[in-house]
């Protein structure tokens, strides 16, 4: 089983000795009200792929990674579930998301 370790930068020290995937390039939308509108402007931005494939391939590699934004919910959230989705369709491995 593989493990994403979801945190928040401002709230947490960073998992020390696993490869981190940095969501903060992705602009915080906490002040767009909507759930909905909030995940989409995440997944529709252009580095969020970039960062979903990333955090595959260290995933891929090792058991645990990291996957943390400023607060270590929006961001995080919305690049750690995709690369559990992605897993699981790819090869039915699963993938727990533990948040700090």
């Amino acid at each position: 089983m593989k493990t994403i370790i979801q945190f928040g930068y401002e709230v947490h020290v960073p998992p020390n000795g696993i490869p981190l995937i940095d969501c903060r390039v992705i602009p915080n939308p906490f002040g767009i009200k909507n759930e909905l509108l909030r995940a989409r402007a995440v997944l529709q931005h252009p580095k969020f792929k970039e960062l979903v494939l990333n955090g595959m391939a260290q995933l891929s590699l090792h058991d645990t990674i990291g996957v943390g934004c400023g607060w270590g919910v929006h961001r995080s959230g919305e690049v750690a579930k995709e690369i559990q989705r992605k897993i699981l369709h790819l090869s039915s491995q699963i993938v727990e998301i533990k948040k700090l």
